[in-house]
């Protein structure tokens, strides 16, 4: 046997495996193509034809379903017969793709006759439509004429009506006149009673006429309702048309020629009107009888269409079933052929894969016997070695001796175990260098560790150290080498005074086995605490790592207190004070009673806003001591945000107790305070709730309290107030007013209303104000005052100052060159970075003269931010915008205001005119417009209200004049009127 014996053994087996397969598959090379010769005549001719079959089908139901619905809303006639059209293009290109696929499959099949029957019947839907669109005009135009007529007759029924009444009236009257008249015929006047019984006569006569009318009216009515039943004669109906006609032309004309002139010839002469457009409408040659005959004739037509239409569908659904046959003959023919030819390839295949099965399994065996068997001892021989790590060579002579691939296998491989034999002895030898090389590495890893590091065997000797542990314990280890007991390393280290001798910690650590991972610490006599970390080894021994956690311990020690405390003040914070309050209600289930006190600071912001916020920082500060010396060691004191502070006072002996606190604090907060040079005076609101009488859970607590804050800043600030439970009403009604705010703009409830500010020496309007109003949908019209505050606080006063803005601008555009319109701006809206923009974007918008607009602000405006505020008001005053300060006179008023920045217009506060007659206000009003008119400022004077009022404006020197004595405010819509009513004759602006 030659070398290369096995692999012709093999070669001539994969041939035979071969040729096998290649018979295979030339048998199912044959099989395929000639049933994908079948599938293909099938798919895309028989199925094709079919589908093409039952679609002509369903479009021949669409034509018939189209004209069926013509005339329908969604169908009119003609969008109905371009639907035809469409179809049948759709029927004719279908006849000719079944025509062609006909021909591909060589089928004996005619379609002319089933186009010629499609073309008939599309003539017939189409002539059907059209009829019925006639037959659709004409009842339509019938309708028509038939309700004009009826129209014209009710009008003529009412007018013979009439004209009964007012002679039965007439009637009644010469008869009531005739017996007084028979009076004087006794006396000798029988002429007179002569003509009142001729009268009477007459109209009598009248009423006789109007009823014959009246009765002929009836008839025309009957015969123009019974035109539209097929089961009268439209002749006979005709003749009666005629007929009333005519009976009611004679009484016409009879009352006329009996009657002197009076008003019944009007009401003749529109009856006669009338019942000659009755006769054309009725009888004329396209009145009612002719329209008609017209709508009879057009449905007879669309009859005799609708029975060809039968007809022609009938005759046309059979030659489409004639059609559908053919193609399912056609259909099942295929079918029938393709099933034969796939059963003989199958046949023919599966003979093929038995005889292959069969060389296979031949094949199998010898491959087994030959080549498989040795090559499982030779891996058998190698997993051995793999697993006992003897390199032994292989022995079976009969492999080794193998002349073929085999046999020099086995010999490479013994071959290959003498030369690991040899490389493995080579590895040896230098493991132990390298070994050597590793342990120097690893003494200098572990002498460079940020951690003390500990070794202990089994025994609880040392087995390594690094140098990092004495520095950390800061103590001599030279004699710790190894072997070294732990016990002898603890005592040295009471000796040399690192650990207490009392210590339990390290006597933990001195009976320590770590069986697991165990973690904790220890404090130094010198007050430094170190971290231990002891991980079990596999020989029972375990590792020690230490770390001084000294800085770290107090780094989270300052970070808790800051979690629950204020870093400004180092007060509890808002976390820690409900912490605190939650213990303390605990004692209140037990009897006990406590008080929560929240304050803020009175004109704080104030502070904030003038002198900047580290003085207002240091302010708090000085607060928090002052407030702390008036509390109890027991009582909580806490810092919630802000301003804002609040006290747990526990074990109170009633409101008294709280109040009395209240007191104590809102005097030590309201003491002057120096800082940095500065002499602040501020106060403090409190607002007080109870436990258990208000509430016993925290939240519910606080916000009651939070309430009784708020009540206190509206009594004035600087007092104190107590919880009541209509607070919560009031919050509830504060909430919905909110929530409703933010909807109410979106919603279009709001409308700019004018009020007129008027020239005081010639009464004409100079300009107006306008006041935002909002039309609530259940409290009605709501001024400004009731709900602006409310706006600026939930951030809603932006868009809404905008679209005041904007409106007032736009109504302005149509009021005359030199009436202005004045917008009021809020402290928020005015602090808005956006302000500038807008003003100009309205002013572009509105097309508006910018002099024309002033921009109305109040004194408190001032007084945050001076500098950014006169910015503001710089780069109003560069868009030519007017500024004028209103209220001027009230809370804040300072002379300086007007130095340092020329206002427009000043505006002095209607509170002093309402006080008129008080010496100081008569003094302030005359002080304030004289000063004005020296520094060239224009003056108004609000709230006039009585013509004294307007005199005293007028005496001291007022340039305009405003209150309810000129007008309310009123809506847009009104103001034209006003203009007209109060001023002469001038230009106005072009809408």
């Amino acid at each position: 046997m030659t070398p290369h014996t096995l692999q012709q053994k093999l070669t001539a087996a994969f041939l035979v495996l071969a040729l096998g397969t290649f018979a295979v598959g030339v048998v199912g090379y044959f099989g395929v193509n000639r049933i994908g010769g079948m599938v293909s005549d099938f798919s895309e001719v028989t199925a094709s034809m079919m589908n093409e079959t039952l679609t002509l089908v369903e479009v021949t139901h669409q034509l018939k379903a189209t004209a069926a619905r013509a005339g329908d809303p969604d169908m009119p006639y003609e969008s109905a017969i371009d639907r035809i059209d469409e179809l049948h293009a759709d029927v004719h290109r279908r006849i000719t793709e079944i025509r062609h696929l006909l021909t591909e499959a060589d089928a004996q099949l005619s379609l002319d006759r089933t186009e010629a029957k499609e073309h008939r019947f599309t003539a017939a839907l189409e002539t059907l439509v059209r009829d019925g669109q006639r037959e659709a005009e004409a009842s339509a135009g019938l309708q028509r004429l038939r309700l004009r007529l009826l129209e014209l007759l009710e009008r003529a029924n009412a007018t013979a009506s009439r004209i009964r009444r007012d002679a039965e009236v007439n009637t009644d009257v010469l008869d009531a006149r005739g017996d007084v008249e028979r009076v004087d015929e006794a006396a000798g006047l029988e002429s007179v009673a002569k003509q009142l019984a001729r009268l009477t006569q007459e109209r009598f006569d009248v009423v006789s006429h109007t009823q014959d009318i009246i009765s002929r009216f009836l008839t025309i009515n009957n015969a123009i309702y019974a035109t539209g039943d097929d089961a009268f004669d439209l002749s006979e109906q005709e003749r009666a048309l005629r007929t009333a006609l005519h009976a009611a032309r004679r009484a016409v004309a009879r009352i006329s020629a009996g009657t002197e002139a009076g008003p019944e010839h009007t009401h003749l002469a529109d009856l006669e009107r009338d019942l000659a457009a009755i006769g054309t409408l009725a009888l004329g040659r396209f009145g009612l009888i002719s329209e008609v005959r017209r709508w009879r004739a057009a449905r007879a037509r669309l009859e005799v269409a609708r029975a060809a239409v039968l007809k022609i569908d009938h005759d046309y659904r059979e030659v489409l079933d004639q059609v559908q046959r053919a193609v399912l003959t056609r259909n099942y023919s295929a079918r029938h052929n393709t099933r034969s030819v796939v059963d003989r390839v199958l046949a023919s295949v599966a003979a093929a894969l038995v005889i292959y099965f069969v060389l296979a399994v031949i094949f199998g065996i010898v491959v087994s016997n030959r080549i498989i068997s040795p090559i499982d001892r030779l891996t058998d021989h190698a997993v051995r070695i793999s697993h006992n790590a003897e390199l032994t060579p292989l022995s079976d002579i009969r492999i080794i001796g193998r002349l073929d691939e085999i046999g020099e296998l086995a010999r490479a491989f013994n071959a290959m175990m003498g030369e690991l034999i040899f490389a493995r002895q080579r590895l040896l030898d230098q493991s132990q260098a390298e070994i050597q090389a590793h342990y120097e590495r690893l003494r200098v890893a572990i002498g460079n560790m940020p951690h003390g590091l500990i070794m202990y065997d089994q025994e609880r000797r040392l087995v390594i150290r690094n140098d990092r542990l004495a520095e950390i314990y800061r103590m001599d280890l030279e004699f710790a080498v190894p072997g070294t007991p732990i016990n002898e390393m603890i005592q040295e280290g009471v000796r040399q005074g690192v650990v207490a001798p009392d210590d339990m910690t390290m006597e933990r650590y001195h009976n320590a086995r770590a069986l697991e991972l165990t973690n904790y610490t220890i404090d130094l006599p010198d007050g430094r605490t170190i971290a231990i970390s002891q991980n079990p080894t596999p020989d029972g021994g375990w590792v020690s790592m230490h770390e001084d956690i000294t800085e770290r311990r107090e780094i989270d020690a300052r970070i808790a207190f800051l979690a629950l405390h204020d870093t400004l003040t180092e007060l509890p914070n808002r976390a820690s004070f409900r912490e605190q309050l939650v213990k303390a209600l605990s004692r209140v289930v037990r009897g006990h009673e406590l008080a929560v006190l929240t304050f803020d600071l009175d004109l704080f912001k104030r502070v904030n806003d003038t002198l900047g916020h580290p003085i207002g920082d240091a302010l708090l500060q000085q607060v928090a001591v002052r407030v702390r010396a008036c509390v109890r060691p027991v009582d909580t004191l806490a810092r919630l945000g802000g301003d804002e502070f609040a006290i747990v006072q526990v074990d109170v002996d009633g409101p008294g107790d709280a109040a009395a606190l209240s007191e104590r604090l809102i005097a030590e907060v309201s003491r002057p305070y120096e800082l940095e040079g500065h002499k602040i005076v501020i106060g403090a609101s409190v607002g007080i709730a109870v436990a258990p009488q208000d509430g016993t859970d925290p939240d519910e607590l606080l916000r009651h309290a939070d309430l009784a804050l708020y009540r206190a800043k509206d009594l004035g600030r600087g007092t104190y107030a107590f919880f009541e439970p209509s607070m919560n009403e009031n919050m509830q009604a504060r909430r919905r007013l909110e929530m409703e705010l933010r909807q109410a703009l979106p919603a279009g409830q709001f409308e700019v209303f004018y009020q007129p500010l008027v020239r005081a020496e010639t009464g004409e309007v100079g300009g107006f104000e306008a006041l935002l109003r909002w039309h609530h949908p259940d409290r009605g019209l709501i001024s400004a005052i009731d709900f602006i505050r409310t706006a600026e606080d939930i951030g809603v006063i932006q868009p809404l100052g905008r679209w005041v803005l904007a409106e007032a601008c736009r109504a302005a555009r149509a009021w005359p060159d030199d009436v202005t319109v004045a917008v009021n701006l809020s402290p928020t809206q005015f602090k808005s970075e956006q302000l500038v923009d807008d003003v100009r974007e309205v002013l572009a918008d509105s097309d508006i003269a910018p002099h024309r607009l002033e921009l109305d602000i109040s004194e408190a405006i001032l007084l945050s931010d001076a500098g950014a505020t006169i910015s503001t008001l710089q780069r109003l005053r560069e868009l030519d915008v007017r500024v004028a300060m209103d209220g001027f006179g009230t809370g804040y008023s300072s002379l300086g205001y007007l130095r340092m920045f020329p206002f427009d217009k000043i505006k002095i506060d209607r509170s002093f005119m309402r006080d008129f007659e008080s010496t100081e206000s008569a003094a302030i009003v005359r002080a304030v417009a004289a000063l004005a008119n020296t520094l060239g400022i224009a003056t108004v004077a609000e709230g006039i209200e009585t013509e004294d009022q307007l005199v005293r404006a007028q005496n001291d020197g007022y340039g305009e004049v405003q209150g309810f004595l000129f007008s309310e405010p009123i809506s847009l819509s009104e103001v034209g009127a006003l203009l007209d009513r109060t001023t002469p004759p001038r230009s106005r602006a072009v809408a």
